[in-house]
């Protein structure tokens, strides 16, 4: 087995572990649409990608023609792209009031909207427009300078990339109203929220081969949690639909939420009503800092690690190791 070949088998595994909870209690068609969303984040997450890359060091070995060709079609797209940029960045300052220290910030990470876009676009082409999509995504990009914070060790590329798109997908949430893809969107909102906050990939110097697969299993599994209980609690505060997919779907439905509302149960005070309130609820993650009385960074946190938490009761046992989640 090839380095290729190792690091989609170990990251194939890493998803079979986490999604196993599910495979009882949810359809195979999302369940599989589950798998594909993280397969696809997992993939290109610094932390995520970076403990694959240590299990499994693919080889780089390219001819010197193939290299000239794909720096060229390279520049060209970044010259491209600067073009589009430089007529985006008069009108997101006008979004958000920005020092001149910000709107830097903003106009040298523009593809992060761009780059963002075109994910999304795939992913729910004919749910909500590529335009819709752009301006949500510069809006969040300008709101993420900010608020930017240097100090709590996270970079501003991966700061906005989740800021953009949870932006994007909460502005598509609101715009397609009570239809049922807005549970698709909910859950992808509730992984774009977990994922924002993964920083700690662990020392490659010092780790072994066991304890970056952990944090790599570890990482899928509150991933799968956070799409899970995103989903389940948009159908939940939708409520069932009447029409003819409601009879099919609502002994399925019924087993996700009593395996959720178990796995709850066994959360100390604070995790449950950070995942009540955000999911059950339906507030934001900023609301949701008021009512506990923290800031909204530290309530990011207490997020994410409540679904690394809430991912141990739905494999039915305690975590091996830390998971990668800032505490």
């Amino acid at each position: 087995m090839d380095g290729a070949e190792k690091h989609d088998a170990n990251l194939e595994e890493a998803l079979d572990e986490a999604l196993a909870p599910y495979r009882d209690v949810l359809p195979a068609e999302e369940l599989e649409s589950f798998r594909d969303i993280l397969r696809d984040e997992l993939s290109r997450h610094p932390v995520s990608a970076t403990l694959l890359k240590q299990l499994a060091p693919p080889p780089v070995v390219q001819h010197s023609d193939d290299l000239v060709a794909k720096d060229a079609m390279r520049r060209a797209g970044r010259e491209q792209r600067a073009r589009e940029r430089r007529g985006q960045a008069m009108t997101v300052r006008e979004l958000v009031p920005l020092t001149r220290q910000q709107q830097d910030l903003v106009t040298q990470h523009l593809g992060v909207v761009d780059k963002m876009v075109r994910i999304l676009s795939r992913r729910y082409s004919g749910l909500v427009g590529h335009d819709e999509m752009a301006a949500a995504g510069r809006e969040g990009l300008t709101r993420a300078a900010a608020s930017y914070d240097a100090s709590l060790g996270v970079q501003f590329a991966l700061f906005a990339t989740y800021r953009v798109q949870g932006a994007i997908l909460d502005s598509a949430r609101k715009a397609m109203g009570a239809r049922r893809e807005t549970t698709v969107l909910a859950a992808h909102s509730a992984l774009s929220d977990y994922l924002g906050v993964q920083r700690d990939g662990g020392d490659v110097m010092t780790d072994t081969e066991d304890a970056q697969r952990v944090r790599l299993h570890a990482m899928a599994a509150g991933a799968a949690a956070s799409l899970f209980a995103g989903m389940i609690g948009a159908a939940s505060r939708a409520g069932m639909r009447s029409d003819e997919d409601a009879a099919a779907a609502r002994d399925s439905r019924a087993k996700a939420f009593a395996l959720l509302e178990r796995a709850l149960g066994e959360l100390n005070e604070r995790d449950r009503r950070i995942v009540e309130l955000h999911y059950r609820e339906g507030h934001e993650l900023r609301e949701v800092a008021t009512m506990v009385g923290v800031s909204y960074a530290t309530v990011r946190r207490y997020h994410a690690g409540a679904l690394d938490r809430l991912a141990a009761r739905l494999r039915g046992g305690g975590l091996k190791a830390p998971p990668p989640s800032a505490r």
